[in-house]
């Protein structure tokens, strides 16, 4: 399937505007829910204002349909091992004296108390999940890629 989704998005112009759509439907894409661009979206993965004018075609195709190939520096997903057995993995939002917010791959945010984490170390894949393009037609996709790849002015 990636393969034929890669290929459609490198060979079709595809629509930016249909492709915003995509972008900014939470619940199909999931994109919105931690990117932004300009004033719509959140932060806990990496902006994507001027993207297009950061990165080719082939990398932004790369970069949804294998999200842990590479990891934008700041963004690594850390595990975090609390004193009552849980287990959270996800991206730190914000940090306080007393306590860490991080965000898992669905977007939900936990407030950790520092006091409360037993062991906290970095993972090399990625809090953006794995299969988002299992979530869109081909067409919904190669327009995804269209949009991404407009996105010039930061």
């Amino acid at each position: 399937m990636h393969e034929k989704l890669k290929q459609a998005a490198l060979t079709q112009n595809g629509n930016a505007d249909r492709g915003k759509q995509v972008f900014l439907n939470a619940e199909k894409s999931l994109c919105v829910k931690c990117h932004r661009v300009g004033p719509q979206g959140e932060t806990i993965g990496p902006e994507l204002t001027g993207i297009g004018a950061r990165f080719d075609r082939v990398y932004l195709v790369e970069s949804i349909l294998e999200p842990s190939r590479a990891v934008v520096p700041g963004f690594a997903t850390q595990r975090i091992e609390l004193k009552d057995g849980r287990i959270i993995t996800g991206v730190k939002v914000t940090e306080t004296e007393t306590t860490l917010t991080f965000a898992d791959n669905e977007a939900k945010k936990h407030d950790v108390k520092k006091a409360d984490i037993l062991e906290q170390r970095p993972v090399s894949l990625s809090t953006m999940p794995d299969g988002i393009e299992k979530r869109l037609t081909e067409q919904e996709f190669v327009d995804l890629i269209a949009y991404l790849v407009s996105l010039k002015e930061r």
